[in-house]
């Protein structure tokens, strides 16, 4: 292979889902470096993992059912060979707006310094409307002019037989009957000036899958064998692209380096607001750069004594707290060795075979650092690693971060929680159900359904808001957050001690090896420890002071308040909390994603009350489902769309399971798979939707049959 070229494997595959094992084999003996498949047939219940090894990053795109109104079929899937920088676009409507996928395609930049190339993996299908075509291919090219591209890629089934191709000079076509589609075709690829390349046809003569491409050096040829086999009417082709030579060579560099998405899973070409890096240590900075503008800048405090502040009547005082060496043994010996080591670099499995040997030392520098109340510096330091999301992986506003922490103060933390956790559990509000022990999603959905129920059952209407906060754990306020404990009990060296865990923090991000500059965390809580719960727990404890008409619960800061409404004075009162919520959230500089939050009304009455209620500066949207920790609720209160949904999703793990499973033998590794995978969704919070229609029980049932007959259907040995 050229080293300035990369090999492009394309073909109409006619489904994929009964070829996946032929597909997934046949990619492990080629090595091209991008493939191009139309009429994929795929859907969401299929996996990429499945599909193709950690060699290449995928981008897909199927059919839509419910847009596009037709049945399975359709879809496009472009595999790319990590180490290539590769984005995604997407194509817009003459008003700006994203382009609704009627037309099946993959749309990619292969971005180079000196210049970018767009490949454009497509499927039209057969009689598509006319004006489907005109606006696909006036956005591509819209798409196209926006920046100054070397070469232009378009490949896949457009599904013109009329057109007939001249095999030999490739840049002519001919024919007696041109349709619209036909020739809005020909006047996308005049303007683009863009020629087709494929000449192989099919046994009727004709050219279905086009090649189209400005660079006038493309040759399509016959693979020596398919990926997946054949349609008669589609042959496979290969081609190969010319790139810049010192683009290859970068991509070619950063493979063994930074571009090994099969452990970061992060793409090549990062963008950030109008930043775009393709470096390790520029990507590395633009992920620094967002999670930092998540904090809230502000003064530290000088003096966190608080001696002379009030008390939480309900509280007791902690001043001081000492640890034993048997405790601290204990806790090493528990360490889970299969963690990477923090910043400090001395991995878990360290303490945990030297524990009875280094115990004494620790718990001398664990008892002088809670009797000092100081906290070593380089405990205070925190490796980020971003996490995906959901959207475009290009994008970095869609990933999360996660904190890794040093080992040691990991173990004290979990030692101080030990300790004074049995008392603060004592002052936290019963209404408060996160990071609480013995009370979880399930116990939070139980108390507020069990509400909702009884007033609809008393012909009641509910009103209910639900909030959404901004990065709310990253914004806690120190200063304030030291005061609440304060106020808690928390005083003397302890105070300190917590007062050091918080202040002066340091974080930055690594991936693969890079990282980027080192950061002051100038708010929150930290994150990926045992007592970042616990500190915003009790931060946001006093916040049903804001609710002197409504009731509320809490999942964290997932925030409800919902009463009964008799009159419009009912109304009225719960806007009156909500105001002094406004001015909770602004006090505590916590800010609320007001786009987000969202109002429902549960009520079988057809003619209910009405009220547009108002957070900040803003109303909320009123809706009629709402995903609640997990547990679809519709406005009156009917489950049968959330156990629909827990079935159908039961049932795409199922089949994901049955064919990871395929080849296996044993069947208690299926029934692992099946009880982690399976029957876990199928259980979360059956206390408060278990079905009393037999058409609910039996979808639910079918899910467990299934797995019955299975051992039936693998080979060898079973329980029997």
């Amino acid at each position: 292979m050229m080293t300035d070229c990369i090999t492009i494997y394309y073909q109409n595959c006619r489904g994929l889902k009964t070829k996946i094992n032929t597909l997934y084999s046949n990619i492990l003996a080629d090595n091209y470096d991008m493939l191009i498949l139309s009429e994929t047939w795929l859907s969401a219940t299929i996996h990429d993992c499945e599909l193709i090894d950690s060699r290449y990053v995928l981008y897909r795109c199927d059919r839509d059912k419910v847009l596009t109104g037709k049945h399975d079929g359709g879809g496009v899937l472009i595999a790319v060979r990590r180490g290539l920088s590769v984005t995604r676009l997407l194509l817009e409507n003459s008003e700006g707006y994203s382009l609704t996928p009627i037309i099946d395609y993959v749309l990619l930049s292969l971005n180079n310094k000196r210049g970018k190339v767009i490949v454009c993996g497509v499927y039209i299908p057969p009689s598509q409307n006319v004006c489907d075509y005109d606006n696909f291919l006036t956005s591509l090219y819209n798409k196209v002019n926006e920046v100054n591209y070397e070469h232009v890629y378009v490949v896949g089934d457009f599904n013109l037989p009329n057109l007939l191709w001249d095999g030999d000079t490739a840049s002519y076509f001919s024919s007696l009957n041109l349709t619209n589609s036909d020739k809005s075709l020909l006047n996308f690829m005049s303007l683009l000036n863009v020629k087709q390349f494929n000449s192989i046809r099919n046994p009727l003569g004709r050219i279905l899958d086009l090649f189209l491409s400005s660079d006038d050096n493309c040759v399509c040829e016959l693979p020596s064998s398919p990926l997946v086999p054949l349609d008669c009417l589609h042959p496979a082709f290969y081609t190969m692209i010319s790139i810049n030579q010192t683009y290859k060579q970068m991509t070619n560099s950063s493979t063994p380096r930074f571009s090994r998405e099969s452990k970061s899973g992060i793409p090549n070409v990062m963008f950030y607001n109008d930043k775009v890096s393709d470096d390790p240590e520029g990507i590395c900075e633009l992920f620094s750069d967002f999670f930092r503008s998540s904090f809230e800048n502000q003064q530290q405090l000088s003096d966190v004594d608080f001696s002379d502040s009030s008390i939480n009547p309900k509280s007791e005082i902690i001043s001081n707290i000492s640890l034993s060496e048997d405790s601290i043994i204990k806790e090493l010996k528990s360490l889970n060795i299969t963690k990477g080591p923090g910043p400090d670099g001395i991995p878990p499995f360290f303490f945990k075979y030297t524990a009875t040997a280094i115990s004494n030392p620790i718990c001398l520098i664990f008892n002088r650092c809670l009797e000092e109340g100081v906290v070593p510096q380089i405990w205070k330091n925190a490796n980020i690693t971003p996490v995906y999301k959901t959207g475009s992986k290009n994008d970095i506003a869609n990933y999360r971060p996660i904190s890794l922490l040093s080992t040691l103060p990991k173990v004290l933390e979990r030692l101080v929680h030990t300790q004074i956790y049995p008392i603060l559990h004592n002052i936290i509000i019963p209404e408060q159900h996160g990071f609480v022990k013995h009370r979880s999603t399930v116990t939070n959905l139980l108390i507020y359904t069990n509400y909702l129920f009884l007033c609809m059952d008393n012909g009641l209407q509910v009103d209910a808001i639900y909030t959404d906060y901004c990065k709310a754990f990253d914004r806690v306020d120190h200063n304030m957050l030291l005061k609440k404990l304060a106020f808690n009990g928390i005083r003397g060296n302890l105070l300190r001690w917590f007062s050091s865990c918080v202040l002066n923090r340091t974080q930055r991000v690594v991936i693969n090896g890079f990282s980027s500059g080192v950061i002051n965390v100038s708010s929150g809580v930290p994150q990926g420890s045992i007592r970042g719960p616990l500190l915003f727990v009790l931060f946001v404890n006093d916040i049903g002071d804001c609710f002197r008409y409504a009731k509320f619960i809490l999942y964290a800061d997932d925030l409800k308040i919902y009463h009964s409404i008799k009159t419009i004075d009912d109304c009225s009162k719960i806007q009156e909390d909500l105001n002094r919520l406004t001015d909770y959230c602004r006090k505590h500089k916590l800010h609320l994603s007001i786009s987000k939050c969202k109002q429902i009304t549960f009520t079988k009455k057809v003619n209910k009350i009405e009220y547009n209620y108002k957070l900040e500066s803003g109303y909320l949207n009123s809706v009629s489902l709402i995903k609640d920790l997990g547990l679809y609720l519709d406005s009156k209160l009917h489950l049968d769309y959330h156990i629909n949904q827990i079935t159908n999703h039961a049932f795409q793990l199922y089949g994901f399971v049955m064919r990871v499973c395929s080849s296996f033998k044993n069947y208690e590794t299926y029934l692992t798979l099946y009880k982690a995978l399976v029957r876990s969704q199928v259980e979360y919070a059956s206390v408060i939707w278990n079905p009393i229609y037999d058409k609910y029980s039996q979808q639910l049932e079918q899910i467990q049959l299934n797995s019955v007959f299975l051992p039936y259907i693998l080979e060898g040995p079973c329980w029997i």
